[in-house]
C-alpha cells in the first residue's frame, strides 16, 4: 500500500455544519473515551473514532481524500502510537491538519460573528443616543411651550390691564371735559350773539330788532337779572336808538354789560380748564399707546407659541421614529447576538468533543500508566 500525503491537500471554503454535538454530550463522550475499557478480543471501532470521523465530514477535502482518511482512521487510531508505522502517522497528521482547518473555520466564523456583534452594538448605541437626544428635544420643546404659554398669559393679562386703564382715563376725560366743553360751547355761542344780535340791539338801527331780541332772550333767561330790568328789556330794546330815552339807554347798557361779563366769565373758565383738558387728552393718548404696545406683544407671543408648538410636534414625530428604529433594531441585534453565541458554542463544542477525541486517539499508548511512588521518611 502506497500513501502520498500530497494527494490530500486541504482547501479553504465556507464552513457548513450539518450536525453538532452539545457541550454536555461532548464532555460525557470525552470522559467515556478517557475511561474506556480495553478492546474485546473481537476488533471494534474505538468510540472516540466517531468524533474524528464526524470532524472529517466537516473538513474541506476532496471526496476521495476524505474517504481514504475515513478508511485509514480506525486502524491507525487503534494502533498505539509506539507501534504505528509511517503511513499511519502520516494519515493521523493529515487528519489533524483537516481537523485544525475545521477549527480555524469555526474560529473565523466565531470571530466574524463577534465583530458583527461589536458593529451591532455600536449601531444600537448610536440609535439609543439618537433616541435620548430626541427625548431631550421633546422635553425641551415641552418646557419651551409651557414657558411660551406662561409668557402669553402674562402679556394677555397686561393687555387687559392696559385696556382697563384706558377706559378709566377715557371716562375721566369725558367727565372732566363735560363742563369744559360746555363752557367752550357757551363761549362760542355767546361770542356769536354778542357780535351779532347784541350789536344790532345796541346799535338800534335795524328793522328786525324783534328777531334779535328773541335770540337774546334765550340767553337772558340764564342770567341773574333784576326783575324790573327784565320787564323793561322788550320795550327799551325794540326802540330805535333815536327814540330811546335815558332809561332805555340805561337798560340797553345794562344788558350789554351782563352779556360782556358773562362772556368774560366763560372765557376765563375755558382758559383755566384748557391745561387740565390737554392733560386728560394726553393721558388718553398715552394709554392708547400702551394698549397698542401690549397688543403687539400679545400678537408676537402668540406667534412665538405657535412656532414652539410646531417645533414640539416635529420633535414628537422624530422621537416616535427614533423609538421605532430602536425597537426594530433590537430584534435584529438579538438575532446577531444569537448567531454569535451559536458560533461560539459551535467552536467550543467542536474543540471539547471532536478535537478531544482526536487528541486522545493520537496519544493512545500501549504503556501502562506510571505507578505512583511513595517516599518513606527515615527513622
Amino acid at each position: 500500500f502506497s500513501f502520498k500525503k500530497s494527494s490530500c491537500r486541504l482547501k479553504s471554503s465556507p464552513l457548513t455544519v450539518t450536525k453538532m454535538v452539545s457541550k454536555t454530550a461532548s464532555k460525557r463522550a470525552v470522559a467515556k473515551a478517557a475511561g474506556s475499557a480495553p478492546a474485546h478480543k473481537k476488533a471494534r471501532m474505538d468510540p472516540n473514532c466517531k468524533g474524528v470521523l464526524e470532524a472529517l465530514q466537516l473538513a474541506n477535502l476532496p471526496l476521495s481524500c476524505r474517504q481514504m482518511l475515513e478508511a485509514l482512521a480506525p486502524k491507525a487510531f487503534e494502533t498505539a502510537k509506539e507501534e504505528r508505522h509511517f503511513t499511519q502517522n502520516a494519515a493521523i497528521d493529515m487528519i489533524g491538519d483537516a481537523i485544525q482547518g475545521v477549527v480555524s473555520r469555526f474560529d473565523e466564523a466565531s470571530t466574524e460573528a463577534a465583530r458583527a456583534v461589536e458593529i451591532s452594538e455600536e449601531k444600537r448605541a448610536q440609535l439609543a443616543k439618537d433616541e435620548q437626544e430626541k427625548t431631550a428635544a421633546v422635553t425641551e420643546a415641552l418646557e419651551a411651550s409651557n414657558a411660551a404659554k406662561s409668557t402669553l398669559k402674562e402679556l394677555q393679562d397686561a393687555l387687559e390691564a392696559a385696556k382697563a386703564r384706558l377706559v378709566d382715563c377715557e371716562e375721566a376725560r369725558a367727565k372732566g371735559d363735560m363742563h369744559f366743553n360746555k363752557a367752550k360751547e357757551d363761549k362760542a355761542a355767546l361770542e356769536n350773539i354778542v357780535a351779532s344780535s347784541l350789536a344790532v340791539i345796541v346799535e338800534g338801527t335795524s328793522d328786525d330788532m324783534a328777531e334779535h331780541l328773541e335770540t337774546l332772550s334765550a340767553f337772558l333767561k340764564g342770567m341773574i337779572l333784576d326783575e324790573s330790568l327784565l320787564s323793561a328789556v322788550p320795550s327799551s330794546c325794540l326802540k330805535k336808538v333815536d327814540a330811546r330815552g335815558s332809561f332805555d339807554m340805561m337798560v340797553v347798557q345794562q344788558i350789554r354789560t351782563h352779556f360782556e361779563e358773562k362772556l368774560q366769565s366763560l372765557r376765563s373758565a375755558v382758559e383755566a380748564g384748557e391745561p387740565a383738558a390737554e392733560e386728560r387728552a394726553a393721558l388718553v393718548v398715552a394709554k392708547e399707546a400702551e394698549v397698542a404696545e401690549a397688543t403687539k406683544k400679545v400678537e408676537e407671543a402668540t406667534q412665538r407659541l405657535s412656532e414652539v408648538e410646531a417645533s414640539g410636534t416635529t420633535a414628537v414625530k422624530e422621537l416616535d421614529i427614533a423609538q421605532a428604529l430602536l425597537r426594530e433594531f433590537a430584534v435584529q441585534h438579538a438575532s446577531v447576538l444569537s448567531v454569535a453565541e451559536q458560533k461560539a458554542d459551535d467552536l467550543e463544542n467542536f474543540k471539547a468533543y471532536n478535537v478531544a477525541c482526536y487528541e486522545l486517539l493520537k496519544e493512545k499508548s500501549s504503556a501502562p500508566p506510571a505507578a505512583s511512588v511513595a517516599v518513606a521518611g527515615g527513622a
